[in-house]
């Protein structure tokens, strides 16, 4: 193709003359006169373009690269930047990929000639770079992954937000409570949006509008929060709703049942804590007014403090009776427990085991009720009864069990002495060897061993 294209420049530049090209590449060029003449002069060059055949035909330097050829040695070449192609693409895809990963295979596959030194070891960049891609191809699902897990919490962030500036515009402000309520759920998801940054692979110029939302819904809820503070009596309600508090944890007979206005208390403390973040924040001309809504929060924070002080006061009373009902219940079961267990030790290590899983229910009550004093000598004598009580019940079965062992080793002895004086008296071997197998105070001894044995006394047991 290339010698195509140099014949056609070649053509334009010699438009003027004419040449003749040869099968070995020499070209022989006559200059045109302008006039007949009978001398002309002929320039004769010695170009590469040769023809095909030529080419076929030529000797070669014997090299590796020649013996392959010039035709598949371009093949090699093209598909080489194919590769290259397909790597330097700018928006890859696992099926991309893929792609390269099977044009790699192919490229070894076809090209035999690639791992010679000659061709500059091209083998080793092309398995380079298929292990490379195949690593990328991991990594990628785990981005994938990332990616699809912050597209999903932005775009719950972003319906969140959307519900809250929602429920914000149509809500009713003319209470303190709506504020409080307003500027505490903007602040969270605030929160939120920030948290939102730490997360791989997010849309960071879509987290900066939602924020830049946020930020300036809550500036416009601060400065109507400002304005109705300066109007009229506009703690009144939230210090009836304290009021109202106190009086349900008066009335309040479970610890269950104190939870919700717990809650309920520490939102009002929340509410009032930001409220007076955005006070002092905000740039009010009149002092006088500044100092007024102060004082008011002021007033009101020693209310809630005050209905607190009842609450943990109402939670303790209820906690210590609720408690001592169920440390009863629950004592009186472990007392019931330990004298299940000391039913079930028949052994001395029967005894460990069940002493350790009755320290173990110990340890768990005094976990659980631990923080009432009232309760920890209970504790501390029921804990000294139970190790006397098994640690008694274990040296009674150890004095057992050495009561018998004993009584086993002096019939054993007994038979042993004997067994000795008849077999003295045996005639032969033969006789003996009956004797031996057939008589029933000698089968009496192997049981008289695997007795001792048995209740772990092995030195007498082999004796």
């Amino acid at each position: 193709l290339d010698r195509h294209r140099h014949r056609r420049a070649l053509r334009v530049r010699t438009r003027s003359r004419r040449y003749s090209l040869f099968d070995d590449g020499k070209m022989i060029v006559f200059r045109a006169a302008g006039e007949p003449t009978r001398v002309h002069v002929v320039q004769i060059w010695q170009t590469p373009f040769t023809s095909a055949e030529y080419a076929a035909t030529a000797p070669t330097d014997g090299s590796f690269l020649a013996k392959v050829g010039n035709a598949e040695l371009v093949r090699g070449i093209s598909d080489a930047y194919t590769l290259v192609t397909f790597a330097r693409n700018d928006a890859p895809t696992r099926a991309s990929f893929e792609e390269l990963i099977a044009a790699t295979t192919r490229f070894e596959d076809a090209y035999f000639w690639v791992s010679n030194p000659e061709a500059g070891n091209l083998r080793e960049a092309v398995a380079a770079l298929r292990g490379t891609t195949e690593l990328i191809i991991d990594e990628f699902e785990k981005v994938a992954a990332i990616r699809a897990r912050a597209s999903e919490a932005l775009a719950r962030a972003a319906d969140e937000q959307r519900d809250l500036v929602a429920k914000i515009l149509s809500s009713d402000l003319s209470h303190l409570d709506a504020f409080m309520h307003a500027l505490t759920d903007l602040r969270k998801q605030r929160g939120k949006l920030i948290s939102l940054r730490e997360m791989r692979e997010m849309d960071l110029v879509t987290v900066d509008a939602l924020e830049n939302e946020v930020a300036g819904q809550f500036d416009g809820v601060s400065g109507k929060c400002v304005t109705f503070l300066l109007e009229g009596d506009a703690f009144g309600p939230l210090n009836a709703r304290i009021e109202q508090l106190l009086g349900q944890i008066d009335a309040v007979a479970k610890v269950v049942e104190l939870e919700p206005l717990g809650a309920d208390l520490n939102g009002v403390q929340e509410g009032l804590t930001l409220l007076s973040e955005v006070v002092a924040g905000l740039v009010v001309d009149d002092a006088t007014a500044r100092t007024k809504i102060l004082e008011g929060i002021s007033e009101v924070f020693g209310q809630v403090n005050r209905v607190r002080a009842s609450y943990q006061a109402k939670r303790r009373d209820l906690s210590s009776t609720e408690a001592r009902s169920e440390f009863g219940a629950q004592f009186a079961l472990f007392g019931q427990s330990v004298a299940g267990s000391l039913a079930l030790c028949d052994t001395p290590e029967r005894c460990d085991e069940q002493l350790s899983r009755m320290l173990v229910q110990l340890e768990d009550l005094e976990g659980r009720f631990g923080e009432f004093d009232e309760f920890l000598t209970d504790l501390t004598i029921k804990r000294e009864e139970v190790t006397d009580a098994f640690g008694a019940r274990r040296q009674t079965l150890v004095d057992e069990r050495q009561r018998k062992a004993q009584s086993l080793l002096t019939a054993a002895e007994r038979i042993l002495t004997g067994v000795t004086r008849r077999a003295s008296k045996m005639a032969d071997a033969d006789e003996l060897n009956a004797y031996f197998a057939s008589d029933p105070m000698v089968h009496k001894l192997g049981d008289l061993a695997t007795q001792l044995d048995a209740l772990g006394d092995s030195v007498k047991a082999e004796e």
